[in-house]
């Protein structure tokens, strides 16, 4: 081999071994002739696996049909549809799983052929960071129009409730009894609603107090939850010994873990286990990327967990919205998260769910402790 060529191949060798993004180089016919370590690891395949397969391999099917007429399309009028601009794509791994990417592409001519080198890079953590900076930009929307609406409404209900009460005083109320009851329960169930909203929207008036919530989870607290539950669902505590103290308002902290034992229940229509767990945790930088509200530091995290009928992805990015609900017509107000959304969030803390369709669901929600922990009593979130 030429000392030329030999050069060539081991600059291009380093190239390959010094990036952290993917590079594949394919000739006119989209055949694979090269790639870097980078680039099987992030598709998921062996040394060489790669070489000799036409790239349409790391496509989705929708792509991959059209991508040889595009590159044809290319070489014989010279229209660039991606050459030399760059642009967000899906990519496919190997087991078929699809991830985002940013693509390069650059076209490299040499006597008698052409190639296409291809620079790809991994944005799946900036994708995650986007749409969880639009759902904060979403909810605090909602927040503020749901706070503004409920707040005056608020206003008109006790008014109503007000004089409904006072026509109840009066000697001629007999007559009108049962609907003066009816109106003023409807009454109070619409100041309910609004107070709900009012949490949701963080404009609760909160009484914080300095909290052990161990102790909160009391056995009084735990014969009311069990109380509000069939015989066939079963609730336990598991309580980390020695937890931090938090500074939150007692009765609306009661209150959120009562919803959320509640939709557990809903969840189980033939019955399961609920499992409330506390726990001490820290919570790293790595932790929380891709979610802009959510900030380092210890927490103490309540976790509420069920073995019933698990939600899909679509449906749980939706389930602390107002008003969302998966319950038919009349059996829910989709209230309820969004109400331990909006007290927690005030409370400086924060919430997350998980859930998988037939493996049940977890609700945590975090309280920031009073002051920065050291010692090892703390689990890593």
């Amino acid at each position: 081999m030429p000392k030329n060529n030999i050069e060539d191949v081991a600059l291009l060798n380093a190239i390959y071994d010094a990036t952290a993004d993917a590079i594949i180089i394919s000739d006119s016919s989209g055949t694979i002739t090269g790639c870097s370590s980078a680039a099987r690891t992030l598709f998921g395949y062996c040394p060489d696996e790669l070489i000799g397969k036409n790239v349409s391999v790391l496509m989705p099917a929708s792509l991959a049909v059209e991508h040889d007429g595009y590159i044809a399309d290319y070489i014989e009028t010279g229209r660039a549809a991606i050459i030399g601009k760059g642009r967000d794509v899906t990519g496919r791994r190997k087991d078929g799983s699809l991830l985002p990417l940013h693509l390069s592409i650059g076209k490299a001519e040499t006597p008698g052929a052409i190639h296409f080198v291809a620079i790809l890079h991994d944005i799946t953590e900036r994708v995650a960071a986007q749409a969880a900076l639009h759902q904060a930009q979403k909810m605090e929307a909602v927040g503020r129009l749901s706070g503004g609406l409920s707040h005056d409404f608020n206003h008109i209900l006790t008014i109503i409730i007000g004089n409904l009460e006072l026509m109840q005083m009066q000697p001629q109320a007999a007559a009108f009894g049962d609907l003066l009851t009816d109106a003023l329960e409807a009454a109070e169930l619409g100041a309910s609603l609004t107070s709900r909203l009012l949490a949701f929207a963080r404009k609760s008036k909160l009484a914080p107090e300095l909290l052990d919530v161990n102790a909160t989870l009391g056995p009084d607290t735990l014969d009311f939850l069990r109380r509000s539950l069939r015989p066939d669902h079963k609730l336990d505590l598991d309580a980390q010994p020695g937890i931090w103290a938090i500074s939150a308002d007692p009765a609306l902290l009661q209150t959120a873990i009562l919803n959320l034992v509640l939709n557990a229940k809903d969840a189980m229509p033939d019955g399961g286990f609920i499992v409330i767990e506390t726990r001490n945790v820290t919570v790293t930088q790595s932790d929380v990327e891709g979610q802009p509200d959510f900030l380092p530091g210890d927490y103490v995290r309540i976790s509420v967990t069920d073995n019933g009928t698990g939600m899909p992805k679509h449906v749980l990015k939706n389930a602390f919205e107002p008003f969302f609900t998966t319950k038919p017509s009349g059996k829910g107000t989709g209230l309820g998260l969004p109400m331990v959304y909006g007290f927690v969030r005030q409370s400086g803390g924060h919430v997350e769910g998980r859930s998988e369709p037939g493996q049940g669901t977890s609700v945590s929600i975090y309280f920031p402790t009073l002051e920065t922990k050291s010692d090892n009593t703390a689990e890593k979130n």
